[in-house]
Order: C-alpha cells, then sequence, then structure tokens
C-alpha cells in the first residue's frame, strides 16, 4: 500500500482522507471491539466479494494498456517517441479517438466508447491510469467490480456526449478527443455521491481534490494557451453522471446481483467491439 492508503479491519483499502471506511462504514481507526452492529452487519455482507475485488481495475486499464501498446507501435514505425503527443491523428484515430463533432459521431457513433481507451502520449496515459486504479479499487470496494465498470463505461460515454454537445452550442471548430478522464472523473463523482449520502465528513476533502481535478486544473492549463489542451466538457461531463450514480447507488453495497454482472460484461465487451471497429475502420480524418 502506498503512503495514502490506510487498511480498514474489513479488509478495505481506503484514502487516508477517509473518515469512514468505503465498505463497511466503521469509522476508520477504531479498535475492533467498538464496530457498530449495523457496520458488522455490512462488513458481513460484503465478505465473500473480497475474491473479485480489482476486477474492474485489471479489466479497464488492462484494455487501454493494449490500446496504447498499439498506439505506440504505431508511433514508433512513424519514428516518433511519443511522450507528450500521441503521434499522427490519423493513428490515433485509427486507434479510436473522436472527432467531437455531431457528423463525425453519427457516422461513427462507437467513437463514442473507442476514444476512452485511446490516450495522447506517455504522460497522459501514466497519469490517467495512475489515477483510475487507485480510485477504482476504492469504488469496487464500494459498490462492486460489476457497478464499476458501469459506472466508468457510462460516465466516459456522458462526458464525450458533453464534448460533441459543447461543441455543437458554443460553435467552437471540432476537435480530436481521446483519454479516459471523463469515466475517471465519472469513478470520482461516484465516490463522492456515496460519501455525500452516507454524511462521511471525508466528503468535504474529497470534493476539493474533484474540484482542482474536474475544473480548475483543465481552465488553468488551457489558459496557458499550450499545446496541451484539457478536455473540461468530458471531465464536467462525467463528474456530474458519476454524481448521479453515487447518490442512487450508495446502499448497494459490493455484493454483486446478477443484473449488474451481466451489464457490466455487456459494457465491457461493447468496450472492446468499440476499439476493434476503430482498428478496421476504413473512414478518414
Amino acid at each position: 500500500m502506498s503512503a495514502r492508503e490506510v487498511r480498514c479491519g474489513c479488509g478495505a483499502i481506503n484514502d487516508v482522507s477517509f473518515g469512514t471506511c468505503i465498505r463497511c462504514g466503521r469509522r476508520l481507526g477504531e479498535p475492533e471491539e467498538a464496530e457498530s452492529p449495523r457496520a458488522r452487519f455490512a462488513r458481513a455482507a460484503i465478505e465473500p466479494q473480497r475474491s473479485t475485488f480489482g476486477k474492474a481495475a485489471m479489466l479497464l486499464g488492462g484494455l487501454c494498456s493494449v490500446v496504447f501498446a498499439i498506439q505506440l507501435s504505431m508511433a514508433l514505425k512513424a519514428g516518433k517517441v511519443p511522450l507528450l503527443s500521441g503521434g499522427r491523428a490519423e493513428d490515433a484515430y485509427r486507434a479510436g479517438a473522436m472527432i467531437s463533432s455531431l457528423q463525425h459521431v453519427a457516422a461513427e457513433p462507437f467513437r463514442l466508447l473507442s476514444s476512452v481507451y485511446a490516450h495522447h502520449g506517455l504522460l497522459h496515459f501514466g497519469m490517467n491510469m495512475l489515477g483510475f486504479v487507485s480510485l477504482a479499487r476504492s469504488a469496487e470496494g464500494l459498490v462492486g467490480s460489476g457497478r464499476t465498470i458501469i459506472a466508468f463505461v457510462f460516465t466516459a460515454i456522458a462526458g464525450n456526449v458533453a464534448t460533441v454537445g459543447y461543441r455543437e452550442l458554443s460553435g467552437e471548430p471540432a476537435m480530436i478527443s481521446l483519454g479516459a478522464s471523463g469515466g475517471i472523473l465519472g469513478v470520482m463523482g461516484l465516490l463522492l455521491g456515496v460519501l455525500v449520502r452516507r454524511g462521511d465528513p471525508a466528503w468535504k476533502n474529497l470534493a476539493i481534490n474533484t474540484l482542482f481535478y474536474a475544473v480548475l486544473f483543465g481552465f488553468a492549463v488551457n489558459a496557458t494557451n499550450s499545446s496541451v489542451l484539457i478536455n473540461n466538457a468530458a471531465h464536467i461531463g462525467g463528474l456530474v453522471a458519476g454524481l448521479a450514480l453515487g447518490l442512487l447507488w450508495y446502499r448497494r453495497g459490493a455484493r454483486e446481483s446478477a443484473a449488474s454482472t451481466a451489464v457490466a460484461g455487456v459494457a465491457f465487451l461493447a468496450s472492446v467491439a468499440s476499439v476493434a471497429l476503430s482498428l478496421v475502420t476504413t473512414r478518414g480524418l
């Protein structure tokens, strides 16, 4: 575990800023004998689910890694080291990137999902994966692996829809869009929604961090007029969608239902299919 993580007596790994365990609800730092009957019951309910912890992070992070490996091979063939750049625009498009216009999305709607798994260079990929793995581990202990997959896919699509909508309404020119940030902010919003509904005071610290990463950081970077552009519409769209899911699922716990497992399977298979479609597409930019 990192210095930012603390393990509860129920086995769940929490961020040090959390006041209560995301899995069993017990206040962190309390001795085992001080556990309330309600928290003990909640912990017992999720005990059989420990073996599934990490599946969402593994599957979704693995797909992102496979797609980035494909992008890396394309960039190296072109003689470029993709540190801050994902290589040629046509290669990024082949790997799944989306053009943020209604016309392009209507022609290839699968890019609303495939673009989530492509990244703009090694730094972009590394930062997103570090953030995602940490958040996904917390979310899986909170709502289960299946619902974490559902939340990531749903909020990532919501972020891309917000991106296209913003471009169409603002009249700004369409741009190439890629990256898992919308889904990552969606998982962060999921955690925030659950903590708020539980009345855990840790939601305040998480809200400050969320505000920084979702809004302030993005607008500050864009204000520098550098070559790096942050997709704030995707961040905000994913965050709002994730917050809604957190407010809805706060009592679900980590126990997986057959329905959530089935929907998660469909969501992941749709993700794989969207990437495959982008790799075989004959449509150009």
